[in-house]
């Protein structure tokens, strides 16, 4: 049985190495359309198109903010790593080609606390 471990994990985007407290993705959906007409005794629905994955990363502030800025401006998607440990080895759970855009962050700080910050990104 393989066990995958977030402890240790390493996230890179557009060359800024983060220091990734958290991640969660959403591999996408897909929408219910509703094709009922007044004739049917019951609903009745098709499924539509899956939507795009998104990923969701919180890290620890490091001076990361003119990069992040300048890829918000960009109009074109950049690599993106996630490394994690399966069975005491380092695993890539994304990449090495992984393309995605950076949607937007956001980050904070409280007294006696590190600066912190969540990152959202949209697959190409």
């Amino acid at each position: 049985m393989a066990n995958f471990q977030f402890n240790g994990a390493i996230m890179n985007f557009n060359g800024i190495t983060f220091g990734v407290t958290s991640f969660s993705e959403d591999a996408g959906s897909r929408a219910e359309i509703d094709v009922t007409t007044s004739s049917d005794t019951v609903r009745r629905s098709i499924i539509g198109l899956k939507s795009v994955p998104t990923l969701n990363f919180g890290f620890i502030y490091n001076d990361e903010r003119s990069t992040l800025d300048n890829a918000l401006v960009g109009c074109t998607a950049a690599n993106m790593t996630l490394s994690v440990t399966k069975d005491c080895a380092v695993s890539s759970l994304i990449g090495p080609d992984a393309q995605y855009y950076l949607m937007g962050y956001n980050i904070a700080g409280d007294i006696d606390g590190a600066i912190v910050g969540t990152i959202d990104f949209l697959k190409q």
